[in-house]
């Protein structure tokens, strides 16, 4: 579906005000998109992003993509390089490597990787063991409902990583930092 028919099926629907479309996604919205947000009139609906216009502009320039239901921008990138590496990437773009700290969050990413496969992600024990948190600063709950069954698990694994192995099996695993995964930033 394209974003005129988006925005052509949000209007007949009825309550739907506002529509996103994003890489033939559609999503309808009751609520018209609030001052300094980025939109434009579509059918006879709003079609805007969450991101201000200074935002959705930086986004775009860094060729990154924005997740609508969980406002953010990312980049996948499937070239392997070891942690330091691919956080040292991310920096240099101005981002991070994307923290995973919210089900909502990690439940959206899952659906759009690959299966099987390892991502590095924003999460570290490197300065205390036993001690995880975000590169962002941000405490982990070790209990939490994100990391996989028995993760963390070794003490010489101090990087955070993700992988999808099915559909109801994906979680975050503490991987040695010397290994070479795809990654994710995020602005």
């Amino acid at each position: 579906m394209g974003a005129s028919s988006c925005g052509r099926f949000c209007k007949t629907i009825g309550k739907s005000l506002a529509f996103t479309h994003i890489e033939s996604e559609c999503y309808c919205h009751k609520r018209k998109q609030t001052e300094g947000k980025a939109f434009t009139i579509m059918n006879g609906a709003q079609y805007y992003s969450k991101l201000s216009l200074s935002d959705e502009s930086n986004c775009n320039d860094h060729r990154y993509k924005y997740f609508t239901e969980i406002n953010v921008c990312f980049k996948l990138y499937e070239n392997a390089l070891n942690w330091k590496d691919a956080n040292e990437k991310c920096m240099l773009e101005g981002s991070q490597l994307i923290t995973l700290d919210s089900a909502e969050k990690l439940q959206n990413f899952q659906n759009i990787l690959h299966y099987n496969t390892f991502y590095w992600i924003g999460l570290e024990d490197l300065n205390k063991d036993g001690v995880w948190q975000w590169t962002n600063k941000k405490s982990v709950d070790i209990n939490s409902t994100l990391w996989y069954p028995r993760e963390p698990n070794f003490t010489h694994e101090l990087c955070g990583c993700f992988q999808h192995k099915s559909t109801h099996q994906y979680g975050l695993y503490n991987c040695n930092c010397i290994s070479e995964f795809a990654y994710i930033c995020e602005m």
